[in-house]
């Protein structure tokens, strides 16, 4: 086995944290992920610290996009979003921001201001789950 696999926290070692009754609870799921990050458990928690600290800059894109009333920023912060949330499997944020993304791409911005809180409300989530993970 390559040295530097062997070094590596593999997914066996991976435990649910407190505060979620079942895996379905977890707002983003490690054991898929971390193919995506070389099934290693280091660089995935480096690289979710990094995510952790841009999902508040990731929000103030969108409510910006949002407040001009332009579809089309709102659509590319919208795919931005989706795109880390699924490369880290946070399904529930990656599905919520597939939404915006889709409506902004038809431009019906008529509706999203409730979509847009749910993004929010679900990026804190996994935000506090990344803390966890960090302290872990």
């Amino acid at each position: 086995m390559n040295k530097v696999k062997a070094d590596k926290r593999h997914t066996s070692e991976i435990r649910p944290l407190t505060g979620f009754s079942s895996k379905n609870d977890i707002p983003l799921d490690i054991e898929s992920a971390l193919p995506r990050f070389d099934n290693d458990r280091d660089f995935f928690n480096e690289m979710g610290k990094e995510f952790r600290t841009q999902l508040p800059k990731y929000i103030a894109d969108i409510k910006n996009a949002y407040k001009k009333t332009d579809a089309e920023a709102l659509r590319r912060a919208a795919h931005h979003l989706k795109g880390t949330a699924a490369t880290f499997s946070a399904k529930n944020l990656a599905e919520l921001t597939q939404k915006l993304e889709s409506e902004s791409e038809q431009g019906n911005l008529a509706n999203v201001e409730r979509l847009i809180a749910s993004i929010e409300r679900e990026a804190e989530i996994v935000a506090d789950y990344l803390r966890e993970i960090e302290k872990a």
